[in-house]
C-alpha cells in the first residue's frame, strides 16, 4: 500500500515537471536573445569593456543589422566610440544605409553638449541683470503672479534656467536665475516688496510651462482686496502688466471693490486737479506781484537820473 502512494506521489511531481515543456512555455535561447539583444539593452547586458562589446556584437551582428538608428545613438550615448566604429565599419560592408542616422544622433548630443556649455560658460561679472517681464491678478484670497523670462512680454525668452532659486516672504517674492538668450548672458532678478502679507507656507511657486514662473500667493489676511501688487515705495516695472485672463476668473467678487477703488481714484484724481489750480492762481498772483514790484523799481531808477 505504501509503495502504491510513493508511485503514485512520484509520477503526479514528475507530471507536474514535465507540464512547461510538453505545452512549450520555456523560451528558447534564441527567442531570449532577440527580446534583451536590442540596442537599447546593449549596455546594461554586457561587460563595460569595449572589447568584450565588439566581440559580442560581431558574433550577433545579424541581430542589430536592423537596429542602426538606436544602436548608434545607443553608442554615441555611452561614448563607446571604438564599438560605434567598428559597428558603423560593419554596416558599410553589409550595405546598410546610416550616413542619415548617424547625423542626427550626432546632431542631437551635440546640441545637448552646447546647451550645457553655453549654460555655464559665463561668470558673475559677465551677465546682464534683468527684471523679468510680468503680470498679476488677485482673488479675494490669493494673488498670482506669472513671471517671463524676457525682458519684454513680446520678445523671445529663455527656456532653460541656470541656478533658478526662489525665496518667498511674508512682504517679499524674489526669484533669480541665469540663462544665455542668443550670445548673451543674462540674470533674471525679480524682486519686488508686497503691498500686504503673504501666508509663505500655503503659498505655491511651480514652473507653468517653458519659459514661464508662476506663484500663488496666498493673502493672510483672507477676504481682501489689495489696491496694488507692490509696496508704495516701489516704483511699478514698465514690464509689469495686469493678468487680465486669470483677473476674468474672479471678475465678479472683486467688481465691487474695484468700483469703490475706482470712485476714490477719481476723488483722489479730483482733489489733485483742484489742487494743480490753487498752484496755478498763487503763481500768477506772485508773477503779477513781481512784474510790479520791477515797475516800480524801474520809475524809481529813472527818477533819480
Amino acid at each position: 500500500m505504501k509503495s502504491l502512494k510513493l508511485k503514485i506521489f512520484s509520477s503526479l511531481i514528475l507530471y507536474l515537471f514535465l507540464i512547461p515543456f510538453s505545452l512549450n512555455l520555456t523560451p528558447s535561447y534564441q527567442d531570449y536573445a532577440q527580446k534583451i539583444y536590442t540596442c537599447e539593452n546593449l549596455t546594461k547586458i554586457v561587460s563595460k569593456s569595449n572589447h568584450d562589446l565588439i566581440s559580442f556584437m560581431k558574433s550577433n551582428i545579424t541581430q542589430f543589422k536592423s537596429q542602426s538608428h538606436s544602436c548608434i545613438d545607443t553608442l554615441i550615448k555611452y561614448a563607446k566610440i571604438p564599438v560605434l566604429d567598428f559597428y558603423l565599419n560593419e554596416l558599410c560592408t553589409m550595405g546598410v544605409e546610416y550616413k542619415e542616422n548617424l547625423e542626427i544622433s550626432l546632431n542631437t548630443i551635440l546640441t545637448q553638449i552646447n546647451d550645457v556649455y553655453n549654460k555655464h560658460k559665463y561668470s558673475e561679472t559677465q551677465y546682464q541683470t534683468v527684471f523679468p517681464a510680468s503680470k498679476w491678478a488677485q482673488s479675494m484670497d490669493e494673488v498670482f503672479i506669472e513671471v517671463k523670462f524676457a525682458h519684454r512680454h513680446d520678445s523671445p525668452g529663455c527656456l532653460e534656467m541656470k541656478n533658478l532659486k526662489v525665496e518667498l516672504k511674508e512682504r517679499s517674492v524674489k526669484l533669480i536665475g541665469y540663462c544665455v538668450l542668443g550670445d548673451v548672458p543674462i540674470k533674471m532678478d525679480f524682486d519686488i516688496k508686497l503691498w500686504n502679507k503673504i501666508n509663505v507656507k500655503e503659498s505655491k511657486h511651480f514652473e507653468s510651462s517653458v519659459g514661464r514662473y508662476q506663484f500663488n500667493l496666498v493673502k493672510k489676511k483672507k477676504d481682501n482686496y489689495w489696491k496694488k501688487l507692490m509696496d508704495e515705495k516701489m516704483t511699478i516695472p514698465t514690464n509689469m502688466r495686469v493678468w487680465f485672463e486669470m483677473k476674468e476668473k474672479y471678475q465678479e467678487q472683486l467688481e465691487k471693490y474695484e468700483n469703490d477703488e475706482f470712485d476714490e481714484s477719481i476723488k483722489e484724481m479730483m482733489e489733485t486737479i483742484e489742487q494743480e489750480e490753487k498752484n496755478k492762481k498763487k503763481n500768477k498772483t506772485k508773477s503779477k506781484n513781481k512784474k510790479k514790484k520791477k515797475k516800480k523799481k524801474s520809475k524809481t531808477d529813472t527818477t533819480d537820473l
